[in-house]
């Protein structure tokens, strides 16, 4: 969802046994549907996936059970146009396939991702704040590589499997 325009672009993946396939592309500045709408490609999912990021950001991302998604990513889209309307960056959301690794996110359930991104340079700490608390009371399971409030107590609360992961953790890292 990209919110100065209030609209969404889908990007799908699809396996194929084309042809590689990498048109030249043109950078369009953010906020900017044309940003967001690019020609297809044909490659390697780790050379397609990516996108360019030339600006610095700090983001918050959880992952929610899946009959929860729509709901929670109409609220974020609420809270950004009433308590953070000054947020331009767009928000991603995607689905997952359950996992059984110890504290995976998507442990145990079919999810969807939702993340929210702001300017590194802006007083990015409340928007944050309420976006994991809004995350948070959906079911959401933060991304361990970014931005949470998630103390030990939330942790055991939301992953069963949380003693045993310090258990491989200390055997591993005493």
């Amino acid at each position: 969802w990209v919110p100065p325009l209030d609209t969404c672009v889908l990007k799908t993946f699809t396996e194929t046994e084309e042809e590689i396939l990498i048109p030249d592309e043109i950078e369009h500045p953010p906020g900017t549907l044309a940003r967001y709408l690019k020609d297809d490609k044909v490659d390697w999912s780790y050379r397609v996936y990516p996108s360019s990021r030339t600006f610095r950001f700090v983001e918050c991302e959880h992952t929610i059970p899946i009959e929860h998604g729509p709901e929670a990513v109409t609220a974020i889209r609420e809270m950004m146009q009433t308590r953070h309307a000054d947020v331009k960056w767009a928000v991603e959301y995607r689905t997952l396939a359950a996992e059984s690794h110890l504290l995976s996110p998507t442990q145990g359930r079919d999810s969807v991702t939702i993340s929210v991104h702001h300017a590194a340079d802006a007083d990015w700490e409340p928007f944050m704040r309420d976006s994991d608390a809004l995350f948070r009371s959906f079911g959401g399971r933060p991304h361990w590589g970014k931005l949470h409030w998630m103390t030990r107590a939330d942790v055991d609360a939301l992953y069963d499997e949380a003693d045993a992961f310090r258990g491989v953790r200390a055997a591993f890292d005493p």
